[in-house]
């Protein structure tokens, strides 16, 4: 009696497969791609650093040659990265921007660092500080 249900359960196994082997196909394929991104991901969190540090680089050049600046200082904080779909690379999402500056105590060198900030990454200006250099 045993057999027989283990016979019929198999008959209706090989019969949905035979029914949806498209579907079949497509789910594991998806399965494959999301297990390729994850694999890819994992390790790129050391990589992305250098360039987190290169956009603070670049930032505080760009910063000292805005009119009054000055000395300056920059430093990015970022939210959680996020994978680029398909690629091992991570995108870092600018949270916030700390800028210290000489010239800072002017309020038109203060706004148009914050002007420029909010552009170039697209965050409220309460997201950025500007503090005068010491």
């Amino acid at each position: 009696m045993g057999d027989k249900r283990l016979e019929g359960m198999a008959e209706r196994t090989v019969g949905f497969v035979k029914k949806h082997s498209r579907l079949i196909i497509i789910v594991l394929i998806i399965l494959l791609g999301v297990a390729l991104i994850a694999m890819g991901s994992g390790g790129s969190g050391n990589t992305v650093t250098g360039e987190y540090d290169s956009t603070e680089e670049k930032l505080t050049e760009l910063c000292s040659r805005v009119r009054g600046v000055g000395e300056c200082r920059v430093m990015v904080t970022y939210k959680e990265s996020q994978s680029r779909f398909g690629s091992s690379q991570s995108v870092g999402v600018v949270e916030s921007v700390a800028v210290v500056c000489k010239g800072a105590d002017k309020s038109e060198v203060r706004a148009e660092l914050t002007s420029m900030l909010c552009a170039l990454f697209g965050i409220r200006s309460s997201r950025i500080h500007i503090s005068k250099m010491k």
